[in-house]
């Protein structure tokens, strides 16, 4: 019988009683998802998510951990950028269930109508000893056995359903099988899936093939795109213990960081150039060096630069360290604002900061993830809006116009006290 622990993001359960092989299996697998401390009594444990959805599974144990905004929005952001692959109402029914059962039932339904417009195939090459002549000798084989007349070492071209489109979904099929909270109905679709693309290889998750789209394969995109996600969130698989253990989960961090990136690149399209993670240096002498998440060009030149945070502290402020880290871009790109760029699902009151001695202004702006998609656009358009607004009048400073950062720049123990290298969101 399984057991299903329920969170949701920075949510804890007390007391879980877990054996030591199920606490040593969760740590191996959950990572940073999941804080385990001990609870108040005998082989009972105190378990905390962090800032990933989606299920752990271990052994008979299941940890479900929904996100703290709605699944729809969630399932919008995982679109993003993914041409062809809109969740739209297909969620309906699903608004208040986990993020992995509602996952699933949409990936069944979006591989079997893909699967019944034909399984792909392609011509696939083959090395074979063979009694008859079949496609061409391969004579390096041949000579390598001294001549011999028969059996003939054959290389031929076979159609074939053994190809990376469907291994793809095929491996995210499987994936998705053994969770408990998959709807049996989804379950029983699943097998008939694997069953449809049997004699296909799996995938490693760890090395997910590119695919070229052309037109014979272009009905397979939104199956594929989705295919891709479930093997990026669902890559980790531990038989080191005594238990069988398996995660499917989504970094929101990463997520939020992502779409941003991609939203913006299209609210400012031919107005402001919108780079991620470019590297750059505070010190002259580039030893120290720094990748912002978002840089704004205009006509070449970075005008601006943003830190994407998913969470700010509880009480909805900035963290002193985001702020000596925004700083450090500013200062690094000779640029007098910056923006940190946050999910305002909870509030909106969060308060940017102007350094003294004529520093640059920090900024903090959401972005709404509540409501509908529609909420979410209006929130990104609205932040477009500022950004460019707050370029009306301004220029760029050169690092003589900021000497109230010198002692940082000369002294790197600073710099690392400060917080101000890179650090994960």
């Amino acid at each position: 019988m399984t057991t299903t622990v329920r969170l949701r993001e920075w949510s804890e359960a007390t007391d879980v009683e877990l054996s030591f092989d199920q606490v040593d299996a969760l740590r191996r697998v959950a990572g940073s998802a999941i804080e385990i401390r001990p609870g108040s009594r005998r082989d009972a444990w105190n378990l905390k998510a962090t800032s990933h959805a989606g299920a752990i599974r271990v052994g008979d144990l299941a940890v479900m951990i929904r996100p703290k905004i709605p699944l729809e929005n969630l399932f919008y952001m995982l679109s993003a950028g993914q041409s062809n692959l809109d969740f739209g109402t297909s969620l309906i029914g699903y608004e208040e269930a986990e993020l992995l059962p509602a996952l699933a039932a949409f990936y069944e339904r979006l591989t079997a109508d893909t699967l019944k417009r034909g399984v792909l195939k392609a011509y696939r090459e083959h090395d074979e000893v063979l009694v008859a002549l079949r496609g061409r000798i391969d004579m390096p084989a041949v000579l390598r056995t001294g001549g011999m007349p028969a059996p003939v070492p054959c290389r031929f071209d076979e159609l074939s359903t053994d190809i990376p489109e469907n291994r793809l979904l095929r491996t995210a099929a499987m994936a998705l099988i053994p969770y408990p909270d998959v709807d049996p109905a989804v379950r029983r679709n699943l097998r008939r899936t694997v069953g449809v693309l049997d004699g296909v290889s799996d995938v490693d998750p760890r090395a997910i093939p590119a695919i070229t789209l052309t037109r014979l394969n272009r009905y397979y995109e939104p199956a594929l795109r989705l295919a891709e996600v479930i093997l990026r969130s669902g890559g980790v698989r531990d038989r080191a213990g005594t238990l069988e253990a398996s995660t499917f989960l989504i970094d929101m961090n990463r997520l939020f960081e992502r779409f941003v990136t991609i939203r913006l690149r299209r609210h400012l399209a031919g107005r402001l150039e919108v780079r991620d993670q470019e590297q750059t240096y505070l010190d002259v002498g580039k030893k120290i060096s720094m990748r912002p998440d978002l840089i704004f060009y205009r006509r070449g030149e970075p005008v601006l630069v943003a830190d994407v945070k998913y969470k700010l502290t509880d009480n909805g402020q900035a963290r002193n360290a985001d702020y000596y880290q925004l700083l450090a871009y500013c200062e690094a790109l000779g640029l007098d604002a910056g923006f940190l760029i946050y999910s305002g699902e909870d509030r909106t009151d969060a308060a940017g900061a102007r350094v003294v001695d004529g520093g640059p202004i920090l900024r903090v702006e959401p972005i709404q993830l509540v409501g509908g998609r529609g909420t979410i656009e209006q929130s990104l358009d609205r932040l477009a809006d500022v950004l460019l607004s707050s370029l009306i009048g301004r220029h760029a400073r050169q690092p003589q116009d900021h000497p109230h950062l010198a002692p940082i720049i000369r002294n790197v123990s600073v710099v690392e006290v400060l917080g101000c290298a890179k650090t994960p969101s």
